[in-house]
């Protein structure tokens, strides 16, 4: 008998949809004769459904014997702009006995718009898990939102442990990343016993990686890890910032995942973001007295969820955490009026401050020197 039967149908390449994709057919002899293509050539016919493009491709060399494969690639074919793709692919030969075998199945392809940027959750919007799914969220493993798990409401998390051993929670395509973009969260490990006031030390090859995919997921890099060697324990949220200027001009998709070595812990996160330039602050000095000061300071985000106001001291590089401070609330645009806080002739170290709405990020302006007067302003 003589049979040849249509076997796979896929994209020859990886990675984001391009423009001149290629499609691989792979058809197979399940007869007991072979086929001698140079007599009767195999004709492979591919369509993309929907369009009028069609691609035709001849195999007339070579032999196929019995349980061989032949592989034949048809294309190309441009699948770069977004939406949904299917493309359909037949063959032909003059020998094969049996011809109801040789459609192959549909292959299907989704070119996913990103979301744009700034990007921005606290996982206040739902506890349903399959609500972040519908925007484009991915998970592995069990994960789940609520209010136990958060900074200041809901939060997500995992619990990792032997029945769970290996997560990952993945954000939707974001993009396109400038050459300031960054990346930031909140996170915390617990242990399961004694949630939440016992703390996990990750122990032998306990890892929290927090990747970065700019080629559609083809490659993750890893730009933070959380192991043994780079996590103190306690029970205290911790903040990171990572800068994504490598990926400028690219949509990217970033992934936490969590792989488990022994013990039982959970991962929470909070306060995901991607916003497109870092924070920066800009203030100046526009009057001074003997006991006060007026300085004006603005920042350059256009969504920003926080604070901003003026840090003093008479030692420089003052800071929230340790130094007098004038806090103005939510604001784009500062006029801080610091009126009878300071001292005649003192020399003062002042910078304005943003702080995100958690408190957990403060950025500063360049330091300020303001001398006040030691008497009547002249």
């Amino acid at each position: 008998t003589k049979d040849l039967v249509a076997g796979s149908l896929q994209r020859l390449s990886v990675g984001c949809l391009g423009s001149s994709e290629m499609i691989q057919a792979k058809i197979i002899n399940v007869g007991q004769d072979p086929f001698d293509l140079s007599v009767d050539s195999v004709v492979l016919m591919a369509q993309l459904l929907g369009t009028s493009h069609s691609v035709t491709v001849v195999a007339n060399t070579g032999v196929l014997m019995a349980g061989d494969t032949l592989v034949m690639l048809a294309g190309p074919f441009d699948l770069s702009s977004y939406g949904s793709y299917s493309i359909s692919a037949s063959f032909t030969n003059a020998s094969d006995n049996l011809t109801s075998n040789n459609q192959f199945a549909n292959v299907n392809f989704t070119n996913t718009a990103p979301d744009s940027l700034p990007y921005q959750t606290d996982f206040s919007e739902s506890t349903v898990l399959s609500s972040y799914i519908s925007t484009g969220w991915s998970f592995t493993g069990s994960w789940i939102v609520n209010s136990a798990h958060g900074r200041s409401n809901n939060g997500l998390f995992t619990n990792i442990w032997s029945s769970n051993p290996r997560v990952s929670a993945s954000l939707p395509l974001l993009g396109p990343v400038t050459s300031t973009s960054f990346l930031s969260l909140d996170y915390r490990l617990v242990n399961f016993s004694g949630y939440p006031n016992t703390p996990y030390q990750p122990g032998g090859r306990d890892s929290i990686l927090l990747e970065v995919s700019g080629d559609c997921e083809s490659t993750f890099q890893t730009l933070y890890l959380i192991d043994s060697n780079a996590h103190s324990p306690d029970t205290s949220w911790r903040s990171v910032s990572l800068p994504l200027g490598q990926y400028a001009g690219s949509n990217i998709r970033v992934r936490i995942r969590g792989i488990l070595y022994s013990g039982d812990y959970y991962l929470d996160i909070d306060n995901v973001s991607i916003v497109t330039a870092l924070p920066e602050v800009k203030a100046e000095v526009r009057s001074r007295s003997t006991s006060s000061v007026v300085i004006a300071a603005t920042h350059n985000q256009t969504s920003f969820s926080g604070s901003m106001g003026v840090v003093y001291s008479t030692s420089p590089n003052p800071t929230l955490a340790s130094n007098n401070y004038w806090d103005a609330g939510a604001n784009n645009n500062l006029v801080a009026r610091l009126e009878g806080l300071l001292q005649p002739g003192t020399t003062y170290y002042m910078r304005a401050y943003m702080q995100s709405q958690n408190g957990q990020q403060v950025f500063y302006s360049d330091e300020m020197v303001v001398n006040t007067f030691n008497g009547p302003q002249p």
